[in-house]
């Protein structure tokens, strides 16, 4: 389907554990969401279009039709020391949701080793409290892609050649998430086997770039935050999201 009709929104709304909301054109459902801080807990933002997307590390998301943008909104009682870690628990669900999807650490979904969905996280803090806004973009129904991003980007259409019921997929991510976050409460590692499972990044050499210099490292496995442990010359380092980017040796998932 190329938009989200009505009927497609009553289906999604079933599934709403908070406030519902749909832009046909929206800059960024995380931004939308950080302006309805007072919406409830588990709030879904969703939007057809998007004209200011972003990923991590403040890079732009080319956000083409026929793809999926959506925020949920959380709203913890209390300040878990793993927040960081919840950006992995919404790339399972994304994973856990498309047939066939991997993971490339921390957050990048891959099918065919080309990156499908991405993840952004943002956390505003009110004293012993917070907000969080956790985005996910996939690209769902895209057709095609700009020049710079063909070799790195697919769709879930591409890839299988199928049309996508975005209702069903929205609705499945929000279900998945919701399931995952209640396991989450309790710590990354209560999740920590199935990702490593899902992640295409652990038990092979990979190139870690951090400030602008690139080392050719294996890694090993994922601790119990989320971040990657490393190992070069027989030593383990501990590398965490916000601090570097990783590449297969062959190129961005290979």
């Amino acid at each position: 389907m190329a938009e989200v009709n009505k009927k497609d929104l009553d289906r999604i709304r079933t599934y709403v554990e908070g406030d519902f909301f749909y832009y046909d054109s929206v800059g960024s459902t995380n931004t939308e969401a950080m302006r309805h801080t007072d919406a409830k807990d588990k709030s879904l933002f969703i939007a057809e279009k998007q004209t200011n997307g972003r990923g991590r590390k403040n890079r732009s998301w080319e956000a083409s039709s026929g793809g999926i943008y959506m925020t949920i909104l959380l709203k913890p009682e209390k300040i878990s020391g793993d927040i960081s870690a919840l950006t992995l628990a919404a790339g399972l669900a994304a994973a856990r949701a498309i047939p066939d999807a991997m993971i490339k650490w921390p957050n990048d979904i891959i099918l065919g080793e080309k990156k499908v969905a991405g993840i952004l996280t943002e956390t505003r803090i009110f004293g012993e409290s917070c907000v969080i806004a956790v985005g996910i973009g996939i690209n769902a129904n895209n057709k095609a892609f700009s020049e710079d991003l063909e070799d790195k980007a697919t769709s879930i259409y591409l890839y299988s050649g199928n049309v996508q019921d975005k209702a069903s997929l929205i609705s499945k991510v929000y279900c998945e998430f919701l399931e995952l976050y209640e396991d989450f409460k309790s710590g990354f590692s209560k999740i920590r086997e199935e990702y490593s499972k899902k992640c295409i990044t652990l038990n092979r050499e990979i190139v870690v770039i951090r400030g602008g210099k690139e080392r050719v490292m294996y890694a090993s496995s994922i601790n119990e935050k989320g971040e990657l442990l490393v190992v070069s010359d027989g030593k383990t380092e501990v590398i965490n999201s916000g601090e570097v980017s990783v590449r297969g040796l062959l190129g961005y998932a290979k």
